[in-house]
């Protein structure tokens, strides 16, 4: 029995502090997709962010797209504090399910983790973001 999908993507990603560059790549990653037929969340878009709740309502609404979504891919700033959220919510995903977790980018968040082992640092976000991108690959 396959599982249906609500989304084939679900996209980790600033919303509430993107810059104006990051919601024109996010925008034009979506695209990519949903050209090819694919539905992607995007969560500036997706999701309602008038949220009376202080934010609760999001995380809760988030938590459900993630779960209904086939993979997820992440766009990484660490100064987005839902995408850690989104993070935590996505990773039961993929080592209860097998979904994949893949980065947008990558490259940006290599320079990071070269930084942080040329300071010492050898567990981070950004770590493990890499070992679930890696995975993806296989």
């Amino acid at each position: 029995m396959t599982q249906e999908f609500q989304y084939d993507i679900y996209m980790i990603c600033p919303v509430r502090n993107a810059t104006l560059e990051e919601i024109g790549l996010l925008k034009e990653y979506r695209d990519k997709f949903t050209k090819k037929g694919k539905t992607v969340c995007y969560p500036a878009e997706s999701t309602n962010q008038n949220d009376t709740t202080g934010g609760y309502q999001i995380c809760e609404d988030h938590c459900n797209e993630i779960h209904c979504s086939d993979e997820v891919h992440v766009y990484w700033n660490p100064d987005s504090s839902g995408s850690y959220v989104d993070l935590g919510t996505a990773f039961p995903n993929h080592f209860v399910h097998g979904r994949n977790i893949q980065l947008i980018n990558r490259n940006t968040v290599e320079e990071m983790v070269d930084q942080h082992k040329n300071n010492g640092v050898t567990k981070s976000y950004e770590h493990v973001l890499l070992k679930l991108d890696n995975l993806a690959k296989l």
